[in-house]
């Protein structure tokens, strides 16, 4: 992912089409293809794009305001002589916040556009999820407010909450089945299973937290991406966390003291009493530490 300046603002692409972003990681290809489609000169410092490969989009950083009008009305990229459909939207600033409202599935963007309106924030953008009855409305303000008026009627907004997204077609957690750079991978998308040809009586299994249920399921509790401190979003790189995905420098004193017990135990029974008691000088040292506290 490419390093944006602080007066960048973040548009993000996704490819409507199948195709494969890590494969022109480290070329000019795809900035190429942006240049040319957005207008924008090739010697000009006003972009700066790279591919998330982990999450197979691009991710634009713009400088002009007029270019990120450019660069979002981009419905399409020619890339290695291919026409390739996009999809870009304007990622949330910081003094924005996002909800969500129910609509009919067969609405338009453009439809909902025309019979919205919010007396308490103004609606910066909309953007209907697919073909569900769900709109995500961008905001000009820090908070959600608690209705807007659709059709004349007030209707509840609600939060938008950020999920891990996972590809029931390739089995992958990082992006969804719609940018899939491999959708041809025949997958059970209830099990996740490669098993071609089969019939379909398995198990379900999520993708994200391993319970028995659809991948992204209401019941699915790890799907939500909380920004708290510490917290691991099933990736296996923090080394330094606990069961409940909380990092050691966030434990509480008593919790610490039980971790320091359970480590001096070991995994030899014969081993425990002797190891948790040490000696006399140590158990002198630690009962001066608890009373202390």
């Amino acid at each position: 992912m490419p390093k944006l300046g602080k007066e960048d603002s973040v548009v993000v692409i996704k490819p409507r089409d199948t195709i494969n972003l890590t494969a022109y990681k480290g070329t000019n290809i795809l900035g190429a293809a942006i240049s040319t489609a957005s207008g924008t000169p090739q010697a000009s410092h006003e972009l700066t794009i790279g591919p998330a490969c982990d999450q197979n989009i691009i991710i634009v950083g713009v400088r002009n305001s007029e270019r990120i009008r450019q660069v979002l009305a981009v419905r399409e990229l020619t890339i290695d002589g291919v026409w390739r459909g996009i999809q870009a939207h304007l990622k949330p600033a910081e003094d924005t916040c996002r909800g969500v409202i129910n609509v009919d599935p067969a609405v338009t963007e453009q439809d909902i556009s025309g019979v919205i309106y919010s007396p308490e924030a103004q609606i910066l953008n909309i953007r209907k999820l697919g073909q569900t009855n769900v709109a995500v409305l961008t905001f000009q303000e820090r908070k959600v407010p608690r209705h807007i008026f659709y059709w004349h009627k007030a209707i509840p907004v609600r939060l938008y909450p950020k999920t891990t997204p996972a590809c029931p077609r390739c089995g992958a957690v990082g992006y969804r089945a719609d940018v899939c750079p491999s959708p041809s991978g025949q997958r059970y998308q209830a099990c996740g299973e490669a098993q071609p040809g089969l019939e379909d009586n398995c198990t379900p299994t999520c993708l994200i937290c391993g319970d028995s249920h659809l991948t992204g399921s209401v019941d699915c509790g790890a799907k939500f991406r909380y920004r708290r401190p510490g917290t691991v979003h099933n990736s296996g790189t923090n080394k330094s966390t606990n069961s409940r995905g909380v990092g050691s420098d966030h434990l509480s004193g008593v919790e610490r003291q039980l971790q320091h017990q359970r480590k001096g135990d070991g995994d030899d029974p014969g081993n425990q009493g002797t190891r948790a008691e040490g000696t006399p000088k140590q158990q002198r040292t630690r009962h001066q530490r608890i009373t202390q506290r």
